[in-house]
């Protein structure tokens, strides 16, 4: 008789990838909540698993609808008061700077919030950010000016970065914050930081139409909210305590902290490309006016996807823990449940397009924004398939297996880049919906493959510790 197959290696933390989706980390709240505390992080009571960490997490959800209201806020602005091209530089700005700085973060806020032992202090993760965020702001300036970007949008494309590096190090002082069971407290930056940035920037260009004083707010707004709030808040309501530190011992301590992240960057960087490229195919080919307009529409299906991600956010520690437990049936039964709210939300907002469409657009950014009414309807209709990819991810992140989904992330980067290139030449915008559409099909097929692996393996672990 044939033995079962030894268990395979469990590999990652669910909280890790769930931080790389950008999602809210409900099940890094829920794992905090269940290990010790980091250096300079309080101990969590287990009183946090229950009522506590739901409030954090609405929190911290209502500061990202706030901080991404605010963009979209800023867009409608930008739109309404300078047209197309305002919008397109700005949104380039974003997306040349975005999968730089993500790069450049390798993955601490996990690393931080999946270090039980406290083996690395604090302020080696925060210097470690710090350093990498300078280098972020010198990469994107310099990668800026070898597209041939001069004088005013070269100065538009380094304040971005700038404000987005500042994030990025405000970033790490949530992860202490969420370590210490405070994540109502980041998501109170988010909001601040998106309100000030509505406020100076949507104020910068209302006084000179130029997007330099947009990207100059933005820049400020960050500056605000690291300097007098996130830094503050993190000495006042943790028991992080600064320490000196010879150079030598921090050059040691970074070094060691560096290599350890590094994997973990790999799959955050390739979600953001992948988010971009059809951003990327359009600048090339179409220019500002073409990528301002398809911004405008993609900002709109960003709210259909909000709705997914609350749906995720709500169901992963339940997903994560009928897993955990190999309840397949039930884990699989929630997952269907999942992906058909994902698509319901999805045919609502194709529903929208096509009866409302041209409304939609006249309405929220001007009559010059009319004319991309056709492509709206299939920006809308790629996403059924990219809610359901994006559920999927949710899904699969509750396994805890992390290594694996670089591949199919890789897979998806590669397929969308390339039809992005070859059919936005051919059908403008709509063919930047096609390659959304193609890549994140082929991320829904890898999703399923390594999801019925993970339930295999998980089967024969059950096998092998159920042998007398």
């Amino acid at each position: 008789m044939d033995q079962p197959a030894r268990p395979p290696r469990q590999g990652g933390e669910s909280a890790v990838v769930t931080g790389t989706l950008k999602a809210i980390p409900i099940a890094s709240i829920a794992g905090a909540a269940r290990t010790a505390a980091v250096e300079g992080a309080e101990p969590l009571s287990p009183a946090h698993s229950g009522p506590a960490i739901r409030r954090d997490a609405f929190i911290f959800f209502i500061g990202q609808i706030t901080a991404t209201g605010c963009i979209w806020l800023l867009v409608l602005a930008l739109a309404r008061l300078g047209g197309p091209e305002p919008v397109g530089i700005f949104t380039f700005a974003l997306a040349l700077a975005a999968p730089i700085v993500v790069a450049t973060q390798l993955g601490l806020r996990q690393v931080l919030n999946t270090d039980p032992r406290g083996t690395t202090r604090f302020d080696d993760f925060r210097r470690l950010r710090l350093a990498l965020s300078l280098v972020a702001v010198a990469a994107i300036i310099a990668v800026g000016f070898a597209l041939g970007y001069r004088g005013a949008t070269l100065l538009v494309i380094g304040l971005v970065a700038a404000a987005k590096a500042q994030d990025s190090v405000g970033d790490i002082y949530h992860a202490l914050l969420q370590r210490s069971g405070r994540l109502d407290l980041a998501g109170v930056s988010l909001g601040l930081r998106g309100v000030l940035l509505l406020l100076l920037g949507g104020i910068g260009f209302a006084m000179t139409h130029d997007t330099l004083a947009l990207a100059g707010g933005m820049a400020i707004a960050s500056a605000i909210v690291l300097g007098t709030y996130d830094h503050a808040v993190a000495r006042s309501k943790t028991r992080w305590q600064q320490r000196p530190a010879t150079l030598r011992r921090s050059l040691v301590a970074c070094r060691r902290l560096l290599i350890r992240a590094a994997p973990l960057g790999i799959s955050v960087v390739l979600i953001n490309i992948n988010f971009n490229a059809p951003r990327y195919a359009i600048e090339a080919t179409l220019g500002p006016v073409g990528l301002g307009l398809y911004a405008a529409m993609d900002n709109i299906a960003a709210i259909g996807l909000l709705a997914v991600q609350a749906v995720g956010q709500s169901l992963f520690p339940r997903l994560a823990d009928l897993w955990s437990a190999g309840d397949r049936s039930n884990f699989a039964r929630l997952s269907l449940h999942y992906v058909a709210i994902a698509v319901a939300i999805a045919l609502a907002g194709l529903g929208t397009a096509l009866f409302g469409g041209s409304w939609i657009l006249g309405t929220l950014y001007g009559p010059a924004f009319m004319e991309a009414e056709p492509a709206f309807r299939f920006v809308m209709a790629s996403m059924i398939i990219a809610y359901v990819s994006y559920a999927l991810c949710h899904i699969v992140t509750a396994t805890g297996r992390f290594g694996p989904l670089i591949w199919p992330y890789a897979a998806i980067v590669v397929v969308t880049l390339g039809v992005a290139y070859a059919a936005v030449p051919a059908w403008g915008l709509a063919g930047a919906a096609a390659a959304v559409a193609v890549g994140h099909t082929v991320g829904i097929v890898g999703i399923t493959v390594l999801l019925l692996h993970f339930a295999k393996e998980q089967r024969q672990a059950a096998q092998w510790h159920s042998r007398p």
